[in-house]
């Protein structure tokens, strides 16, 4: 029960209205804020959230404000998920891929990607690292920039949790 009350908390940082179910278009400061990071952008871009209705109504916040994107959650089918990625690779309209931290974590190849943002952040900092991971590549350091970027909301759990997420990937460090 405490746990899923943290997660409404987290929730509510991104949108309150997430709180009653599915939201068509996500508003608010932390929408604001990575839709105007996106506007000064021309690169490929990913979004990440650990909740599908906010992959799904940020997707509807991007479509809204006239930017194409691709959504990507767990609850599509093996055509689907194929189908967006080939159209975030190589649609020269497409820019953005949002995609949930655990269903886009894993697996996929986007490098073409220059730019990830965080809408949210999974409890496990890993899933995290995978999730950032789909665009980076060994090799690649140096040769092609590439920028991560996690939203915040000031004075709220959110604040409190990435200083605990902090704290585990300093442990994990350090027994590695």
């Amino acid at each position: 029960e405490v746990i899923a009350k943290i997660t409404r908390l987290k929730q509510i940082c991104v949108d309150e209205r997430t709180m009653t179910g599915d939201v068509d278009t996500l508003e608010g400061a932390k929408v604001d804020a990575a839709l105007e990071i996106i506007a000064g952008t021309a690169n490929k871009t990913l979004v990440f959230s650990q909740y599908a209705r906010v992959v799904n109504g940020f997707a509807g916040a991007l479509r809204k404000a006239g930017v194409s994107c691709v959504a990507y959650t767990g609850a599509l089918s093996e055509g689907q998920k194929d189908a967006a990625v080939s159209t975030f690779w190589n649609s020269p309209t497409c820019r953005i891929f949002v995609a949930t931290i655990r269903s886009g974590g894993v697996g996929l190849n986007l490098q073409v990607a220059d730019l990830d943002i965080f809408l949210d952040q999974d409890w496990n900092p890993q899933k995290n690292n995978q999730a950032r991971d789909r665009h980076w590549r060994l090799g690649d350091e140096g040769m092609h920039p590439k920028l991560s970027i996690t939203i915040l909301a000031e004075n709220t759990i959110e604040e409190r949790i990435a200083r605990l997420l902090e704290g585990k990937k300093h442990i994990f460090e350090q027994v590695i």
